[in-house]
């Protein structure tokens, strides 16, 4: 259970970062500077106070491979955008969402999931009896060199 020693931010970035582990946009999503966020949302994530804190609540949700491949369905579909990007307003002062959707993206990893790409040929495990095809008699001795 959280103790109480994270700031407001860092559980923030938390929260943004279980809606679509993307560390960076969570970064940005949760007040942070934009400014060499990569880097900053990478380091948030090495702290182990974050990092027990996101296992734990990962636990929690348990989410299921079918809820998985729902969610990958809904962003093909363009139901769930890949990214969301606040960008200030010049005109009025309010900040500019810009949803962005990768509907190929989400297909690649749905056929993935189904293996409809594959790279490498998946081989089943299967008995298979070694014969030895060589015609010596196991009471010979061996060929001394």
């Amino acid at each position: 259970m959280y103790n109480g020693s994270m700031t407001p931010k860092q559980l923030k970035f938390i929260d943004e970062y279980l809606v679509d582990f993307n560390a960076t946009q969570a970064y940005i999503r949760a007040g942070y500077k934009g400014k060499g966020a990569y880097a900053s949302a990478s380091k948030l994530l090495r702290n182990p106070e974050i990092k027990a804190e996101l296992e734990r609540r990962m636990a929690e949700s348990r989410i299921t491979p079918e809820q998985i491949i729902a969610r990958l369905d809904a962003m093909a579909e363009g139901k769930i955008p890949t990214k969301i990007i606040e960008m200030p307003s010049r005109t009025y002062g309010k900040p500019v969402v810009k949803k962005e959707y990768d509907t190929r993206g989400a297909l690649q990893d749905i056929g993935k999931v189904y293996a409809l790409f594959v790279d490498k040929q998946i081989v089943e495990n299967i008995d298979l009896e070694i014969v030895d095809d060589e015609e010596s008699d196991p009471a010979d001795p061996p060929a001394s060199s």
